[in-house]
């Protein structure tokens, strides 16, 4: 039987960290489309991901019930008023009806554009299926994901994803 020598057990981890490296770094290059989608607003017009192109877009998939997502609006707000004059979109995506979401926008003004999915089936934008809110998605300006989170709101890093994308 072989006894391995230091050098070689060395020389193996190298090889071994190296091939590592090399793999994280290309699966880092390696951004996801997000889905296509087409959601009516509850104001007036459509929010398309086609129109978008070009574009540096924040999803923030949220309902009026989703105790954490009504605690992020005014942190959410004072996101989208710091970007009001970059080349950012910021899109609020629910499942509730317009006759829902109006009067409780009357109460908790919300600086992103409220859409509703349409005829869109929500479980594709998120991960494995999984509907979890609140659920905040940024896009470059290609469509790629750059950021997901689902959870409350870490404006640090939201921040930091925007930046990167612009």
């Amino acid at each position: 039987m072989l006894k391995p020598t230091a050098k070689s057990v060395a020389f193996g981890l190298i090889v071994f960290f190296v091939s590592l490296c090399a793999g994280a770094a290309e699966s880092d290059s390696i951004k996801p489309y997000f889905p296509q989608f087409s959601y009516p607003s509850i104001n007036a017009g459509t929010y398309s991901s086609r129109a978008l192109v070009g574009k540096v877009v924040v999803l923030n998939y949220w309902f009026t019930t989703c105790a954490p997502c009504v605690k992020e609006i005014p942190a959410l707000n004072s996101l989208a008023e710091a970007y009001r004059e970059k080349d950012v979109v910021f899109v609020a995506p629910t499942f509730e009806q317009k006759s829902v979401v109006s009067p409780f926008l009357q109460r908790h003004p919300f600086k992103y554009e409220v859409v509703t999915f349409g005829k869109d089936n929500p479980q594709q934008y998120f991960p494995d299926g999984q509907m979890t809110f609140p659920m905040h998605v940024v896009l470059d300006r290609l469509g790629h994901v750059v950021y997901r989170a689902t959870s409350d709101v870490n404006l640090v890093l939201l921040r930091a994803a925007i930046d990167g994308a612009l």
